[in-house]
């Protein structure tokens, strides 16, 4: 239990660090402080407060959002106007949200922060046979006022090992908005489950809070095929559990891949660095390559599968611009050529007209007048001789035009997908 716990904190603090927690803004995150709980019976149950903490942290780390009131709403406007909040204000867009992303700290100090955190606080104590008295309250700094308070008597056992029976009931409270109770679990036992893409436990999850309506759920373990479905919740009781199958590879595949010491990723699990030879799973879509000075490349499963050896080379960035540029000088004549043809179409229509109206003037002549007929006949073998070699020097044009374009297209393939499958010379 604790090793999960450690493992949710763990993905709780890097989800944190990737949004910029250390940015706090209070117009897009609701700071929540987790006070430590005072005991007021023996000394030997200290321990309890520590315990009762990391429940409510951990249960707070699968809750999506925070509402606002009205009324706290209408004090985060009135911040907007203190001069230490304008930027803050305007990265938030400028706007009160009635939902806040929660950012949960242990017993830490407010700073400049407590005038817009919720603090949960509260006390227990143990009495005979072990029967223990807890009271959870939340007050918010918004509002300047406690707004849920929740007692309950339970025994000891269930206060350490059962958390969820008791705290489902306060969150339902401090939540503010509609929920129902969910029950996930999996095998193996150590897979990680996420709903809507936030990790919510660790092979189970005793009771979640969702609300009602579609909710998508994943499931993932290192050498499992991962699981991922959409759930439908309506009612409180909602359970769900799944079972992984073990990741079956298919024939491995050596990779070659230039220059030397690229990394390679199969989905977003690192493999290696290349030379490198590994199998691929039915779960997988890509392969990536990266390498510092290189353009990153990602591969479509569809390339690889069936081969035994893939050989390739990434580019660097100034490779990718000059092929680019040489592309693109590729293109301009492709441009030009089409555009030549164009014309020498227009000039064969020209002359195979003038050359169907001689036809009809040695026509008229025919056994009327030789001279006149001989003329014409002459000019309209002429005129056929040239709009023959008219169509085919625009056939060769159009051609040439064509070929200009798929150089064009391969280079840019090559610039564009940041991969050479062969030398490419300047």
């Amino acid at each position: 239990m604790k090793g999960n716990r450690l493992l949710l904190t763990l993905f709780f603090l890097l989800s944190c660090a990737s949004a910029g927690w250390g940015e706090f803004n209070p117009f897009q995150q609701r700071k929540i402080v987790i006070k430590q709980f005072e005991n007021r019976g023996e000394e030997a149950y200290d321990y309890l407060g520590e315990a009762i903490t990391n429940s409510i942290h951990d249960f707070l780390l699968s809750v999506p959002y925070i509402i606002l009131t009205d009324e706290e709403r209408a004090a985060l406007k009135q911040l907007a106007l203190l001069e230490r909040y304008e930027d803050r204000f305007e990265e938030a867009g400028g706007t009160v949200l009635y939902r806040l992303e929660p950012i949960v700290i242990h017993g830490a100090e407010l700073a400049d922060s407590s005038d817009t955190a919720v603090l949960i606080y509260g006390f227990y104590e143990v009495g005979p046979d072990e029967k223990t008295t807890l009271l959870i309250s939340a007050y918010s700094g918004l509002t300047g006022r406690e707004y849920v308070r929740y007692e309950t008597e339970e025994d000891l056992y269930t206060i350490i090992k059962n958390p969820e029976s008791y705290l489902i009931h306060f969150f339902k409270l401090f939540l503010r908005y509609k929920t129902h109770t969910v029950l996930l679990s999996a095998e193996p036992r150590d897979a990680l489950i996420f709903v809507d893409d936030r990790l919510v436990g660790v092979g189970e999850t005793k009771g979640i809070l969702l609300t009602p309506g579609t909710h998508r759920i994943t499931v993932k373990k290192g050498g499992y095929r991962s699981f991922s479905d959409l759930i439908h919740v309506k009612e409180d009781g909602f359970s769900r559990q799944m079972v992984l199958e073990e990741e079956k590879l298919k024939s491995p595949v050596e990779y070659a891949v230039t220059p030397h010491g690229t990394r390679i990723y199969r989905e977003e699990k690192y493999e290696g660095v290349s030379p490198l030879s590994f199998g691929l799973s039915a779960d997988d879509r890509t392969v990536t390559f990266v390498k510092e000075g290189y353009v990153h490349r990602t591969v479509p499963v569809e390339e690889i599968e069936g081969l035994e050896r893939y050989k390739a080379s990434l580019v660097t960035h100034e490779m990718k611009q000059k092929l680019l540029k040489k592309a693109e000088l590729h293109r301009r004549g492709s441009e030009t050529l089409y555009y030549t043809g164009i014309g020498m179409a227009g000039a064969s229509i020209l002359l195979g007209i003038e050359k169907t109206a001689y036809q009809q003037k040695a026509d008229l002549y025919s056994g009327v007048d030789a001279d006149r007929y001989s003329e014409a006949l002459g000019i309209s073998n002429t005129l056929t001789y040239l709009t023959t070699a008219s169509v085919v020097v625009t056939a060769g044009i159009f051609i040439f035009s064509f070929i200009e374009m798929l150089k064009y297209f391969d280079l840019y393939d090559e610039a564009e997908y940041n991969l050479l499958k062969g030398e490419v010379r300047f």
